[in-house]
């Protein structure tokens, strides 16, 4: 994930389904758990938003941090079909 600042944020994510992918049509109501990891930091999504906070970059290009979105239930007794969630960002300045 790319942030273009000239000074240090506050990145606040939030879920909308508590950090589970939630079964769309024929697989509702099932969900499955997964993990976002942000800039090596592992966010708690289960209770509400979580924030990272991101040093001043170097440079006006901004900074990049790694987001890495990992499956962390078990798969395999769910129906297949489409599962989804919401991840908002919310980016503030400190």
């Amino acid at each position: 994930m790319q942030v273009r600042s000239t000074q240090a944020v506050t990145i606040t994510v939030t879920s909308a389904n508590a950090g589970k992918l939630v079964g769309l049509g024929a697989a509702a109501p099932a969900s499955i758990a997964y993990s976002v990891n942000l800039g090596g930091a592992l966010l708690a999504l289960t209770a509400g938003p979580d924030t990272f906070d991101a040093p001043a970059p170097a440079s006006t290009s901004g900074s990049n941090h790694a987001l890495l979105l990992t499956v962390t239930g078990s798969p395999g007794l769910l129906p297949a079909g489409q599962y989804q969630d919401v991840l908002t960002f919310d980016i503030i300045p400190r």
